[in-house]
């Protein structure tokens, strides 16, 4: 559809609408509308070299949308596009709204790469230090709370919201639930940095600049939101010595069971504490040192140890909320706001569509 290419990015947006599937009439036609859209957004920030944009009919595909770095390749879910007239055929418009924000989300991922306009500096400097970060990301990362999807996610929203149909999709129950569970994912910036530097003397020139950039970057915004980075780097109970180490898993295991629950226990109230808020942590903190002294058979140092287990999640917890309230304020607004609208039975008709494309 060359006449695409003559309407803005808000008129691509504007023919989502009740009418949609009388103007996208196929799934070329609608592939090309995607693509076109992605090109705009692109337009808009300036950029001269485009990324590839494909369909990938991979039966082991699940994603909706993906972005590969190298070359700059985005991904849409090509069974979904095959599917055009399954939904076309119930007007069902959950469908191209979701495709369209997995479209807007994975040129965000292009953008974070290739552009500096209007991206936070955290992000445009953790996007640049995760390829080259000398260990695993994930392992202090979650994917819900990882900068560059939460930044990808918010700009997707902040194109669509306030647009024609797409305000009951992006407000629904489904979707914002989604959200809020993906808001409580815990993510350790200031952890994934401290363990980087271990490494910093074996670094590559190139690679040093970059952890020293997102390091810098990152101690300002520690410092902003009241963080003594030293809270992070304490001895937890992997880094005692080795008699230390013996001496306390001997004591530890006579209780395991019941410590694990304990750990357990606790954990999940840190998790569900109110979003970005210091002070119900403390009281989480203060309870469980409480109860964590009602256990006879370990010492108060072995004690003390278990319990920076704790404190270290719940600091963690704080700066995730308040990593997540800059990158994304109105998603920290939504999610504590909660749910207002009844389930839409388009998301339904569209998951039981999209669960018969999955392979078993």
């Amino acid at each position: 559809m060359a006449v695409l290419n003559n309407l803005n990015l808000n008129d691509l947006l504007n023919i989502c609408n009740k009418n949609f599937y009388d103007i996208i009439k196929n799934k070329n036609e609608f592939f090309e509308y995607l693509k076109t859209l992605s090109y705009k957004v692109c337009d808009r920030y300036n950029i001269v070299d485009y990324p590839f944009f494909i369909a990938d009919n991979s039966s082991n595909k699940i994603q909706i949308g993906t972005y590969k770095v190298n070359p700059p390749t985005i991904i849409i879910n090509g069974l979904l596009i095959e599917s055009f007239d399954k939904f076309k055929n119930i007007q069902n418009l959950y469908y191209p709204f979701l495709l369209i924000t997995a479209t807007l989300h994975e040129t965000r991922h292009f953008l974070q790469h290739n552009s500096n306009r209007d991206i936070d500096p955290i992000v445009k400097k953790y996007t640049a230090y995760r390829p080259c970060s000398p260990i695993d990301i994930y392992k202090y990362i979650s994917y819900g709370t990882e900068v560059a999807e939460i930044d990808a996610r918010y700009f997707a929203y902040q194109a669509l919201k306030g647009k024609g149909i797409f305000d009951r999709f992006i407000y629904s129950n489904e979707s914002i639930a989604e959200e809020s569970e993906r808001s409580k994912e815990i993510s350790s910036v200031a952890r994934l940095l401290d363990e980087s530097l271990k490494s910093y003397i074996s670094l590559l020139p190139k690679t040093k600049v970059v952890l020293f950039d997102m390091n810098s970057t990152y101690n300002y915004f520690l410092y902003d939101i009241g963080i003594d980075r030293s809270a992070f780097k304490r001895k937890s109970i992997n880094e005692l010595s080795q008699q230390e180490s013996e001496s306390l898993n001997e004591k530890l295991n006579s209780q395991k069971d019941m410590l694990a629950e304990f750990l357990r226990y606790y954990s999940s109230i840190i998790l569900h504490a109110e979003h970005g808020r210091s002070k119900p942590l403390k009281e989480i903190l203060k309870l469980s040192n409480s109860e964590l002294c009602k256990f006879t058979s370990i010492s108060e140092a072995q004690k003390r140890e278990v319990s920076k287990i704790i404190n270290l999640k719940a600091l963690s917890k704080y700066e995730t909320d308040k990593l997540y309230e800059r990158i994304a304020p109105e998603f920290s607004n939504l999610v504590k706001k909660g749910f207002s609208n009844k389930s839409l039975s388009e998301i339904d008709e569209f998951k039981d569509i999209f669960n018969e494309l999955k392979p078993n």
